[in-house]
Order: structure tokens, then C-alpha cells, then sequence
């Protein structure tokens, strides 16, 4: 009877190895995190019902209790129940009215792309955040760190913007983009 004997592994090979397997891990996260996104409050996935509730919701919160009941098939208690699970979860952030910029002066759009010094970085989130010009603000990946949606009257309220926040010496770079039309504007639809 012959034995084998398992080769010994060089320092490459265990190195390959564990970065092989903090790759399986890191993986195994990420879609713990995308489950976590996506279901419900007990674990579960959110299901078409919830799904369909969540659009007449996204269409207009002010839909009556019975005519969603009456959509999906639920009782308005069973409707009741699932919208308060929504909300307990966190799918359901809040409710809020949906205004047009243009109407009340705020129709001119720029996206600002900035690169700020990391060191620096949450200091000039915070600032930006507070800001009322400042309607979207987004980490990025790519040659600027930080995507900045400014709703503003005219350029000049635009340009005001960005001398006022946007000169600074952590800020290494500005590029803004004006919009000229907008197609398409929605916070998500499902």
C-alpha cells in the first residue's frame, strides 16, 4: 500500500491561499449586505404584494388604505400591517410631497464632480449637506470623490454656490456640468 504524501506549500501559495479565501469572505458579505437591503423585517424577501404597495405608494402616499387593499387583495388591516413593517424596517424612509423646482425658482440644475482631500472629506460632507442648493451628494469611485446635484434659480445662483462652497484649499479640483433639459427625473421607481 503507498502512502501520499501532501506536497508542502511555499510562502506564495499560502499567501495565494488566505487572499483566495479573504476574497470568499468579503464576497459572502457583500450579498449578506444585499439580502439585508432587500428583505423584509423578519429576513424575508420583500414579495410582490409588498412590492405592488410599495408603487402605489412611490405614485402617491396618499392613496386610501382600501383602494390598495383592494389592489392587492389584503384586508386594510392586512395592508395597514404590512405598510407599518415597511416603515419599521427601513424600506419605507419617510413620506414627503414631491414639488416642482422649476415653480418655485430653483430650475436650473448642475452636477458639480469634486475631488476632495480625504483627510477632509466628512468635514465637507457635513458643510455641503446642510446646504439647501445641495439636492443629491454621492461618494464616488474615478478620478473625483464626490458628485454634488445643485439645483439653483440661473447660473448666477449656480456660480454663487460654488464660490461660496467650492473654494477651498482641500479641494483639488472642480468640473461642473449645467444641464440644458431634463428627460427623466425620479427618486425610484419600481
Amino acid at each position: 500500500m503507498t502512502c501520499f504524501k501532501k506536497p508542502a506549500l511555499d510562502k506564495s501559495t499560502h499567501y495565494f491561499m488566505a487572499l483566495q479565501m479573504r476574497i470568499i469572505e468579503h464576497k459572502k458579505n457583500k450579498y449578506k449586505e444585499f439580502l439585508l437591503k432587500f428583505a423584509g423585517p423578519g429576513g424575508d424577501f420583500l414579495d410582490s404584494v409588498d412590492i405592488k404597495l410599495l408603487k402605489m405608494l412611490s405614485d402617491s402616499s396618499r392613496t386610501p388604505l382600501r383602494e390598495m387593499a383592494k389592489r392587492v387583495g389584503l384586508s386594510i388591516s392586512g395592508v395597514r400591517k404590512r405598510i407599518k413593517q415597511l416603515e419599521r424596517s427601513g424600506v419605507i424612509k419617510k413620506y414627503s410631497v414631491v414639488i416642482d423646482p422649476a415653480k418655485v425658482g430653483q430650475g436650473m440644475i448642475a452636477f458639480i464632480q469634486v475631488d476632495v482631500d480625504p483627510q477632509f472629506m466628512q468635514t465637507f460632507v457635513r458643510s455641503l449637506s446642510q446646504c439647501h442648493n445641495v439636492c443629491e451628494l454621492h461618494g464616488t469611485a474615478g478620478p473625483h470623490s464626490l458628485l454634488i446635484k445643485v439645483r439653483g434659480k440661473d447660473l448666477e445662483s449656480i456660480n454663487k454656490f460654488a464660490e461660496t462652497h467650492l473654494r477651498s484649499e482641500f479641494i483639488r479640483s472642480v468640473q461642473t456640468t449645467l444641464t440644458m433639459e431634463t428627460f427623466k427625473e425620479t427618486i425610484l421607481n419600481l
